[in-house]
């Protein structure tokens, strides 16, 4: 399974077995990637309820480290 970052008319795909860590605060997810490159996501992007489902299975699975501060704040 894989993600999709689109602007304007460039799109990435990333497979979830590429993801090292996510750091979820209260309006984005940090993404760390396995070639350690990072990427910041809206928790506010369309089909994200889908993309937190994926993110829940691989949590489940132990495949990914997981770390929530929901009361972060810069």
């Amino acid at each position: 399974s894989s993600f999709y970052l689109k602007e304007g008319e460039n799109v990435s795909i990333i497979p979830f077995t590429d993801i090292n860590r996510i750091i979820e605060v209260e309006n984005h997810f940090y993404i760390t990637l396995a070639d350690g490159t990072s990427i910041i996501l809206p928790k506010q992007m369309d089909d994200s309820e889908v993309f937190k489902t994926n993110i829940n299975q691989l949590i489940a699975k132990g495949n990914i480290t997981f770390i929530q501060h929901l009361d972060w704040k810069w």
